[in-house]
């Protein structure tokens, strides 16, 4: 039976690849649960051979977060054929809408004027 993974990996960086991976994983979650978007951690180990008779190794590791960009917003435009972008339908007809007052200065349901 092969020995354990996290016992091999304690041993990187005498531990101190694991603390970094822990602090890193405590970020992706704080960053998930205050955006409600998906980040990843990546622990990427390197294997090499040191010697000709392959005893010998050097493991490099990487410990890599990729964290969603915070406040970024979206915003509804509509295209025209061109493509270009518009903030109102252009293939929306434009009503001839304007502005009336009572001369009573009552709403359109008939309530006297607010005062102050």
């Amino acid at each position: 039976m092969p020995r354990p993974i996290v016992d091999t990996l304690r041993a990187v960086r005498a531990g101190a690849m694991l603390d970094e991976a822990a602090d890193k994983l405590n970020e992706v979650v704080r960053t998930v649960r205050d955006t409600g978007r998906a980040a990843k951690l990546t622990i990427e180990l390197t294997v090499s051979r040191t010697t000709r008779s392959g005893h010998t190794l050097t493991i490099s590791d990487k410990v890599i977060t990729k964290l969603p960009e915070a406040g970024a917003g979206e915003t509804l435009l509509f295209a025209d054929e061109h493509g270009d972008l518009f903030t109102e339908d252009p293939k929306q007809t434009k009503l001839p809408l304007r502005e009336v007052s009572s001369p009573t200065g009552a709403d359109v349901l008939g309530n006297p004027p607010a005062t102050a």
